[in-house]
């Protein structure tokens, strides 16, 4: 999980060069987050550690345009809670490689350090001075910020990964001054109050306790087919759209709750709502008896053309790479997918299905991205590495 930025585009990058943002591990007790210089990608070597001593660590958001890094980090020390781990954000000004600067902590209310966190109320039912949002005390971590960067002015954060989601819409500029303002806390930083936690919140949406946030990306300005009536000019109405995906984090599908992708308009970003779902049925195709996860993992994350706001990417394990055409957001159409068929490398999954032990051989897709080129890059955690794609027939039509 890396992100790599120019040094010719960092504000004081060395130009010329290129720097890989790593974290290290991912639950242990001595991870970290690590800037590489990867100028010659066959001799990387390791810049600096900007923060070491972890005990989780995941996917974390680097803007090269500003250098601002929001690091997905915890430690078993720094007394921020969390349902299992303690992954929350760990902000910092990465525009100098060479020397990290440290702004802040932060993540969903509930999570700062105090003292009565076994007593906290529900925001929703209870709002105060001791309470959390979700349905979870104390409520879960982040799991993959998405930064719309200063124009837009907008972080997305989902929590909670396969259960008890929460999305959270934070004001960037809020989010990355509020502690320099006069009336800060002098432990803002490291303990913010209730106050400070909420100062950038422009809203959340509470998950059922069965899904999670892994992925929300944001897909700003899709025109909306259907509704032309708005304008005079038969110019189509534009929304703002969340892509919001609930990981499967298990290998037994049975009696499971579906772990799907959703659309979300958020163009009231104060009131952000399901408006259509994402979903590839368990049959035909017999997938919880192939081994391996069946279910929703990560969103497609490229903010650029050619494909965004036409089409969506889902990896879904064992169902493969899945891809909609979401030019209509209510109505979005699956038009391709590609499973990888297992080979020599793939590691064995298993589970207990109906009371009996099985272990297979199935891919399970991880994630799939892609570039400006319009290639498409699938990745198999099972084993079977990466495979390039290309969009053919009806569904490269969608994109042109």
């Amino acid at each position: 999980m890396v992100r790599v930025c120019s040094g010719s585009v960092l504000p004081h990058g060395e130009k010329g060069k290129w720097y890989l943002l790593r974290a290290y591990g991912n639950v242990g007790t001595d991870e970290s987050q690590q800037l590489w210089d990867v100028t010659n990608p066959a001799k990387p070597s390791l810049l600096t550690t900007i923060v070491g001593g972890l005990s989780n660590t995941h996917k974390n958001w680097w803007e090269c345009d500003t250098g601002i890094a929001y690091l997905v980090a915890g430690s078993a020390s720094d007394g921020w809670y969390q349902s299992g781990s303690k992954q929350h954000l760990k902000i910092y000004d990465l525009s100098d490689p060479v020397h990290p600067v440290y702004i802040r902590d932060f993540g969903l209310v509930g999570q700062q350090p105090r003292a009565d966190v076994g007593h906290a109320q529900n925001c929703m039912s209870a709002p105060g001075a001791n309470c959390y949002e979700g349905t979870k005390n104390p409520p879960p971590g982040v799991h993959r910020p998405i930064s719309m960067g200063p124009t837009v002015n907008r972080v997305y954060m989902p929590y909670g990964v396969g259960a008890d989601g929460v999305i959270q819409i934070l004001d960037r500029d809020k989010l990355l001054n509020g502690c320099k303002l006069p009336t800060a806390s002098k432990d803002c930083a490291t303990s913010p109050t209730q106050a400070e936690m909420l100062y950038p919140q422009v809203s959340y949406i509470a998950m059922n306790r069965e899904n999670g946030g892994h992925t929300a990306m944001p897909i700003l300005g899709v025109p909306m087919p259907e509704q032309h009536a708005n304008y005079g000019d038969g110019t189509p109405q534009k929304k703002n759209l969340l892509i919001v995906a609930s990981e499967e984090t298990t290998n037994n599908c049975r009696g499971q709750q579906p772990h799907e992708a959703w659309i979300l308009d958020i163009t009231d970003e104060t009131a952000p709502w399901p408006i259509a779902s994402l979903n590839v049925p368990p049959m035909p195709g017999d997938f919880c008896n192939k081994g391996a996860r069946f279910g929703a993992h990560a969103v497609t994350e490229a903010i650029y053309a050619p494909y965004y706001g036409k089409i969506i990417g889902v990896s879904w394990f064992n169902g493969g790479a899945r891809i909609w055409d979401i030019r209509d957001p209510k109505n979005p159409q699956p038009i391709a997918y590609h499973i990888q068929a297992p080979g020599p490398n793939t590691i064995a999954s298993c589970a207990n299905i109906d009371g009996v032990r099985k272990c297979q051989n199935a891919a399970m897709n991880d994630y799939i991205e892609w570039d400006d080129r319009g290639y498409i890059y699938t990745a198999d955690r099972a084993g079977g590495g990466t495979t390039i794609l290309s969009l053919t027939g009806d569904a490269l039509k969608a994109v042109q």
